[in-house]
């Protein structure tokens, strides 16, 4: 399952991302919202495509979608 997550999100450096089988659905700000779970093999500052600055030890890139 896995691979299909990454693909899913979009995650181009899958070497480097390790997915769990987990996703939690939790409640931000009266907002639904999908919450995937995975490890870096390193340990990056910010995100190199966005600039999601990391805050402890999470980098929290926030997505809007629309499904029809």
């Amino acid at each position: 399952m896995s691979n299909f997550i990454t693909n899913l999100l979009l995650i181009k450096d899958q070497k480097n991302i390790t997915m769990e089988d987990k996703l939690d659905l939790i409640n931000v700000d009266g907002q639904d919202t999908f919450v995937f779970h995975g490890t870096l093999s390193y340990n990056p500052k910010c995100c190199p495509n966005c600039g999601c600055k990391k805050e402890e030890n999470n980098i929290v890139k926030k997505m809007d979608l629309e499904i029809h």
